[in-house]
């Protein structure tokens, strides 16, 4: 059974964080968003961490951006990746990952904690920020440069 602060977390990314980032164009759900491209994964994942608690979690957010057709071919050298990347898995060196905290000033990991008490839509529009001023304009740029 989910604690307290992974309740909380699944309210901020639910109520908060998911409308936002749909009203950016983004598709998607729970833990995995898209920028919709007809030639690009472009994925958001949301990853919690292996110290959550029940009172108190903590989580980054990966980007991945990767050409469908680059995808495609390795998809048929290697089947047991999926027809589909998953933004908070690996597959190789023909996709272009990042945490967000790379992504933002300092260049650092950036992990949030979230707690049960804590009300979520203060991180939620903090974790937003760093999403559309960082996280998104670096994948849409990659995915133009690698159009």
């Amino acid at each position: 059974m989910a604690g307290a602060a992974q309740t909380n977390f699944t309210r901020m990314l639910r109520d908060y964080v998911a409308p936002a980032l749909r009203a950016e164009g983004l598709k998607g759900s729970g833990m995995e968003y898209s920028v919709p491209s007809a030639s690009h994964w472009i994925l958001l994942g949301f990853q919690g961490s292996t110290a959550n608690t029940a009172g108190r979690m903590k989580f980054t957010v990966n980007c991945k951006v990767v050409r469908k057709d680059a995808w495609s071919a390795a998809q048929e050298e290697r089947p047991f990746i999926g027809p589909r990347p998953k933004a908070n898995v690996g597959a190789g060196s023909f996709e272009w990952t990042a945490r967000i905290g790379r992504l933002m000033p300092r260049g650092d990991d950036k992990w949030w904690w979230l707690d049960a008490e804590d009300p979520p839509d203060v991180l939620g529009r903090e974790v937003l920020e760093a999403i559309t001023r960082y996280a998104l304009p670096a994948m849409r740029r990659i995915s133009a440069e690698t159009a």
